[in-house]
C-alpha cells in the first residue's frame, strides 16, 4: 500500500477475512487460488511492520528483507 501501518494493517485485515471467505467456499482443485489473499495478507502485515519501525526510527532488517520475499 505505501502509505501508513494503519493502511497496511487494514488491509490484511480485509485481505485475511476474503481469503478465509475464498477458502471456504472453494473446492478442491480451487484451494491454491483461493488462498492468494492470504499471501497477500502476510504481506501487507509484515508491510506494517516495517512501517512501524521506520516511525520509530529502529532498524527493520529481519521486516524488510521479509517482505522483500513477496515483492
Amino acid at each position: 500500500m505505501c502509505f501508513s501501518a494503519s493502511a497496511s494493517y487494514t488491509a490484511s485485515a480485509v485481505l485475511l477475512l476474503s481469503g478465509i471467505i475464498a477458502l471456504s467456499k472453494a473446492n478442491a482443485r480451487q484451494r491454491m487460488l483461493a488462498a492468494i489473499p492470504l499471501l497477500f495478507a502476510i504481506q501487507q502485515f509484515i508491510e506494517g511492520t516495517v512501517w512501524q519501525a521506520l516511525y520509530r526510527g529502529t532498524p527493520a532488517t529481519i521486516n524488510t528483507y521479509a517482505y522483500l520475499v513477496f515483492v
